[in-house]
Formats: C-alpha cells, sequence, structure tokens
C-alpha cells in the first residue's frame, strides 16, 4: 500500500483577497469614524442651540428691563420737570412776596436763565471733551 498523500500545503491568499480584507477593514475603519464624527457635530450642534435658546431669553429679557426702564426714566422726567414749574411759581411766589410783583418775577427768570446758561457751558464742554477724544483717537495709530 502506498502511504497517504501529503495534505496539500496551505493555499496563500490571493492578491484580490488581500485587497477585499483590507478595502473592507478600510471601508469599516472610515464608516466608524464618520459615525463618531457625527455624534461630535450632533453634541455640538444641541450645545450651540441650548447656547443661541440662553442668549436670545437674555436678549428678550434685556428688551423688556430696557423698555421698563426707559418708560420710568420718561415718567420721572415728566415729574420733574412739573416739579421744577412748580419750584419756579414757589420761587416767583416768595421774590414777588420780599420785592414786590415785578422784580420778583424778573429776578426768578433771570435765576433760571442764569442756570439754563450754566447748563449749556457744562453740556458744550462734555462735547468738546467728546471730540477732543475723537480727535486723539484718530491721531493714534
Amino acid at each position: 500500500m502506498s502511504a497517504p498523500a501529503p495534505p496539500p500545503p496551505p493555499e496563500r491568499d490571493s492578491f484580490e483577497d488581500v485587497v477585499r480584507a483590507t478595502a473592507s477593514a478600510l471601508v469599516a475603519a472610515v464608516i466608524e469614524l464618520v459615525r463618531a464624527l457625527r455624534g461630535e457635530i450632533e453634541a455640538a450642534q444641541r450645545s450651540g442651540l441650548a447656547f443661541v435658546g440662553r442668549l436670545v431669553g437674555a436678549l428678550g429679557r434685556a428688551g423688556k428691563l430696557l423698555l421698563r426702564g426707559a418708560r420710568d426714566a420718561v415718567i420721572a422726567l415728566v415729574f420733574a420737570v412739573l416739579g421744577l414749574i412748580v419750584l419756579s411759581i414757589f420761587l416767583v411766589a416768595a421774590l414777588n412776596k420780599l420785592l414786590g410783583d415785578p422784580w420778583g418775577t424778573g429776578l426768578t427768570a433771570l435765576i433760571l436763565l442764569l442756570a439754563a446758561v450754566a447748563f449749556a457751558l457744562r453740556s458744550r464742554a462734555a462735547f468738546q471733551g467728546i471730540e477732543e477724544e475723537a480727535r486723539s483717537l484718530q491721531r493714534e495709530p
């Protein structure tokens, strides 16, 4: 009898099989990278949307507070003007009692005009200061 035939040598993978295995491994790796990247992008989008929501909410609340503050400032200005009118009437009455009718009224008008001139000069000085700041910013590089 004859000796059993030796087992056939192990088949070496053909080049085509190696290329297919490598390509499928690369495709699987790229798919996993894309999935991970997609997860990160979705998380960033959620975080961005949450931030934008908080920002819009804060802007809305700030806008409401701005309107309330502006309304209250206008009301305060109206009351201040009314108070100044009443105070100037009181000043006219007090000076009329002390100095007589035309002199009290005239002195009150003069005091009010001097106050207006003083505040106008202060305002002009403030605007000149702003202009000087603008010039100094333009000179510096």
